[in-house]
């Protein structure tokens, strides 16, 4: 099953004019019927979520009037909470079809104090079912699901998406796929990152190590707050994204340095080891005038099944270089060509060098290969 709130304001308005609030939906046309889903609308049907008009429990979020069943106290309201839920079955179960329906009970951040929802919830299911006209009890949505295929009814059929989503006129809810794609791709690329960097960490970590994962703790942090649907969706305001973009490139700084120390033990490498992180506009330390002429650059692949890729790695040092595979220790073929022009978002120049050293690496699967640049 599945079940969701949001849909287009028309949509459900059609939905709810023919008792269409829980449906069949087919989305793809070549599997048919082995890809279909029961599929119905959360809440009181009204386009998004939650419990009842009138059933919110919640001491923070929200103070509905509570079932008071207490003879020593004067406002008593069993009756009347019993009429309302009532009520409120038989309005939502018109919307769709079948004996059965479903209320969610609870919303976003709610059951901060979950007593007070559990003990107004145990009362009206206890008076409901004492009253009589409808039976109420705890109950999941497998279950539902389960209960309601068991019926004989012909549901409604859906074949194509719910796109696009308007919750009024001219109130279009768009740009998911294509708004901040910088910060898209960011997320996407230390999702990456963050992958190589934890295999890597299982690769060299000892048994006694207190925490091998803390140094990529804020990336991971950094990383899980930015799916929120509010983030990666790209629905947030500017400064919040800029406030995401800060969190994962700090996250990343950390992780970098993380991984650095990881990867060269696994190496065997003398020195350290850096990244690159600006070599889309051809800046690389490491690869600048000074280094003595010559880099070793170490790739690593987090798939499972060995790959090859062509390799693009900025040149400041030379024009021309020799590379060789420091596992078979034979040379790599590889061209240097002018690199493309390094400027900043704004225009300006990055600082980038003005050739580019290109050759293509066999890496192993889940693993790493070295390669030494030199002048030649």
């Amino acid at each position: 099953g599945l079940f969701f709130g949001r849909i287009d304001y028309q949509d459900l308005k059609h939905r709810l004019d023919t008792r269409a609030a829980e449906f069949v939906w087919r989305p793809s046309e070549s599997l048919g019927p082995r890809a279909q889903v029961f599929t119905g609308l959360t809440g009181e049907y009204g386009g998004n979520y939650g419990p009842p008009t009138g059933f919110c429990w919640d001491a923070v979020h929200c103070n509905d009037e509570p079932v008071q069943d207490d003879p020593n106290i004067f406002d008593m309201n069993v009756q009347s909470r019993v009429d309302q839920a009532v009520e409120f079955a038989k309005w939502q179960a018109n919307l769709t079809r079948g004996a059965h329906i479903m209320f969610t009970m609870g919303s976003d951040y709610n059951y901060e104090d979950a007593e007070q929802w559990y003990q107004n919830i145990d009362r009206i299911i206890h008076y409901l079912n004492t009253d009589g006209r409808v039976n109420a009890f705890y109950s999941t949505p497998a279950f539902y699901v389960k209960e309601k295929s068991k019926e004989a009814v012909t549901w409604p059929l859906k074949t194509d998406d719910f796109f696009p989503y308007a919750d009024g006129p001219y109130q279009f809810w768009s740009g998911f796929f294509t708004s901040y794609p910088a910060l898209k791709r960011y997320v996407r690329e230390l999702s990456g990152g963050l992958q190589a960097a934890k295999q890597a960490t299982a690769f060299t970590s000892s048994k006694s190590a207190s925490d091998p994962d803390a140094g990529l703790l804020p990336l991971m942090k950094a990383l899980g707050l930015v799916q929120h649907h509010d983030a990666i969706t790209g629905t947030s305001k500017q400064h919040v994204a800029s406030d995401y973009a800060k969190r994962l490139a700090a996250g990343a700084a950390a992780a970098r340095e993380h991984t650095a120390v990881a990867v060269a033990r696994l190496a065997g490498a003398s020195g350290d080891l850096s990244f690159c992180p600006l070599a889309n506009v051809s800046v690389c330390g490491p690869m600048g005038p000074g280094n003595g002429g010559e880099v070793t650059v170490v790739v690593w692949n987090g798939l499972a099944q060995e790959r090859e890729e062509i390799l693009e790695v900025p040149l400041g040092f030379a024009t021309g270089v020799k590379v060789t595979d420091l596992f078979t220790n034979k040379e790599v073929p590889s061209s240097t060509v002018p690199a493309l022009p390094s400027i900043t978002n704004y225009g300006a120049s990055a600082g980038g060098y003005a050739h580019t050293a290109l050759f293509r690496a066999k890496l192993p699967a889940v693993g790493y290969a070295s390669f030494r640049i030199e002048a030649g």
